[in-house]
């Protein structure tokens, strides 16, 4: 059984295996677990060992992805009625953002790790620092990470805090709400969605496909390092074969059981095919009884209603100008 968008078969694809043994799509993972003995020098350095530290960030980073995306289906499933979730789930409302916060703070450590998991090949800061393959491996990371690090500058330093837009929805008359989210920013006299994330067209963004992007950024930085951990020849015996990552299996399981749609920003899989094989205890845990979801796919009708909408900001006690924020677009993504 396998999920994928394969109408175009020109983009580049990414295959993800969660099957009980786990997902073999982190190329570093593999790396990791073969290298070469005399490779790394964390124990003159005082350092965990490089496996250790890939590890505890990947559980980290899965682990808050995991329990965002149940605050979500809780969110999705509490009422498909706008008035019924701004009067009775509010506490929910915010334990969904604390959670997308959390992830977008674990994914930009998890570059940070990548970085320490590099310094243990290297005896000495200025050897690391001069290396030609240190720096491809923070221009491959910097390529996955941007997105990911402007989000958390912003809300570490802007004092800008995630937000979330609903609309009511109804599909071939399955009456549901919408979820995106923003990033606010005081900018021009206003709080706002923050110019340098929402510029152009890319006003709301929807929170699954915000947190299919963590696992792309996960899979991209893995890859990266993959890549540097050959150039240094730190890898030994054959690394190709897949090694599992129960953790991130979780958090897929946990996001393909939420609706798949896209708001006004370009959906990951426009630009990425992925392809996620299950089989046997696996696929029944698929199923959240949502519509929109593998389990439960949107039918090709045409008939789709848009309902009321609503999008938040908390007051300051201060600013009085607050710029609305609608969106011009609401696309189903269908898996295939």
């Amino acid at each position: 059984m396998t999920l994928g968008d394969v109408r175009d078969k020109s983009k580049p694809e990414v295959r993800i295996d969660i099957d009980t043994n786990g997902t073999t799509c982190l190329a570093a993972l593999s790396a990791l677990t073969n290298l070469r003995p005399e490779a790394s020098f964390h124990e003159v350095l005082d350092s965990r060992h490089p496996l250790g530290i890939y590890n505890v960030s990947v559980s980290r980073l899965s682990d808050k992805m995991r329990k965002c995306c149940g605050k979500v289906e809780s969110y999705c499933k509490a009422s498909a009625s706008l008035a019924e979730l701004q009067r009775h789930h509010a506490a929910l409302r915010r334990e969904v953002i604390d959670y997308l916060e959390l992830s977008v703070y674990a994914a930009a450590e998890h570059v940070d790790d990548a970085k320490a998991i590099a310094s243990c090949f290297f005896k000495t800061e200025n050897q690391f620092t001069k290396s030609p393959a240190v720096r491809l491996l923070k221009t491959d990371l910097k390529t996955a990470r941007d997105k990911i690090s402007s989000f958390a500058n912003l809300i570490k330093h802007r004092q800008s805090r995630i937000r979330i837009f609903s609309v009511e929805f109804t599909h071939d008359s399955v009456p549901l709400c919408l979820h995106a989210l923003f990033a606010e920013e005081f900018s021009q006299g206003a709080v706002r969605p923050s110019p340098l994330l929402h510029s152009g067209s890319q006003r709301l963004i929807s929170i699954t496909g915000f947190l299919w992007d963590l696992v792309l950024f996960i899979i991209a930085s893995s890859a990266a390092l993959s890549r540097f951990l050959h150039t240094m020849s730190a890898v030994q015996g054959n690394a190709s074969e897949g090694v599992p990552s129960q953790e991130m299996a979780e958090a897929i399981i946990a996001l393909a059981r939420l609706p798949l749609y896209s708001f006004d920003e370009i959906h990951p899989f426009a630009k990425t095919r992925v392809v996620v094989s299950c089989a046997g205890a696996v696929v029944p845990r698929l199923d959240s009884g949502l519509y929109g979801t593998f389990a439960h796919r949107w039918t090709k009708s045409t008939d789709g209603r848009v309902g009321r909408f609503a999008g938040e900001y908390e007051g300051d006690g201060v600013t009085k100008t607050f710029q609305i924020v609608v969106p011009e677009n609401l696309n189903l993504q269908h898996w295939e």
